[in-house]
């Protein structure tokens, strides 16, 4: 079975990206339309116009229907999902077009702002499943293959607070709600609720240094210890901290050694290697009595 397929009823659905000159974008389209009830229609109008509007974008790399931001999940070459994601700086502005009276209204306030989010965090703009395809695992899998292409990055979206379906499927990938419920797009009021949901960077225990760790194992090998004050000292070189919390404080999250970010001042510190050795081989010199 390919990489990035499930098994289902024994035919295997397969998540990949879109092709754009591939048969069937129409059925690509009419994914996406269901995903917003207020959206799509007040920019297409009906299912039909965005079958056939949609696919011209989806064959442009750029944009954001742009084929590179789409991934499908297909069966028996049939689409039974797509995912739409942002995760690069672009113009989301859709180019004019008469579709529908609202079309120009839900282009700038909806389409257009899109491109405003930063783009060094992905963006989870739109995800469907067929209809008789749902409750198979098939939105999961377009969910955990689009976070697995960047496992410590940060993602968000927006969801209609009445969809607990969708908000069921985003927390259990470790999505929280992230401030209050909003008013969303709608060119007809009432604006619908939306809940705007986050997933935090995945944290590493240890900083990917293979010198901070070996003068990790050296202090152990030494017998010097790690308490507050030694490693509070030791941050410029080792950029990490650590996770004794004050006594009280009730946090028992972090344990261990865990990344810290240096700070401006002792990036310049600890700059060059010469430096590093100096204050190597001072701890060196340094008994653990002094070092308590």
């Amino acid at each position: 079975m390919p990489q990035g397929a499930l098994a289902h009823d024994e035919v295997p659905i397969t998540i990949r990206p879109l092709v754009p000159r591939e048969d069937g974008l129409q059925d690509v389209a009419a994914l996406v339309y269901q995903t917003d009830p207020h959206i799509f229609p007040a920019a297409f109008g009906d299912c039909r116009t965005a079958g056939k509007v949609l696919p011209l974008l989806m064959r442009r790399r750029t944009g954001l229907f742009g084929y590179r931001n789409i991934r499908v999940a297909v069966q028996a070459e049939e689409f039974v999902g797509v995912i739409v994601a942002l995760d690069h700086p672009q113009s989301t502005s859709l180019p004019p077009m008469r579709t529908h009276p609202a079309f120009r209204d839900v282009n700038r306030r909806h389409f257009a702002t899109l491109g405003q989010l930063d783009p060094s965090v992905l963006y989870i703009a739109y995800l469907c499943v067929r209809p008789d395809r749902r409750r198979r695992g098939i939105g999961r899998a377009l969910l955990r293959n689009e976070l697995g292409r960047r496992p410590n990055g940060m993602a968000h979206l927006d969801v209609l607070a009445e969809n607990t379906g969708a908000r069921s499927l985003y927390q259990s990938a470790g999505f929280t709600q992230d401030g209050p419920v909003v008013p969303g797009y709608s060119f007809n009021p009432p604006p619908p609720p939306v809940v705007h949901l986050t997933k935090s960077p995945q944290r590493a225990d240890v900083h990917d240094d293979q010198e901070a760790l070996d003068v990790l194992r050296l202090l152990v090998a030494l017998g010097l210890g790690l308490d507050e004050r030694a490693v509070g000292e030791m941050k410029p070189m080792l950029r990490i901290r650590s996770s004794l919390k004050e006594k009280g404080s009730g946090d028992r999250g972090d344990q261990g050694v865990r990344i810290n970010e240096r700070q401006d001042h002792q990036k310049s510190w600890a700059s060059s290697s010469a430096d590093k050795s100096r204050y190597w081989r001072r701890y060196r010199s340094t008994s653990a009595t002094e070092m308590r």
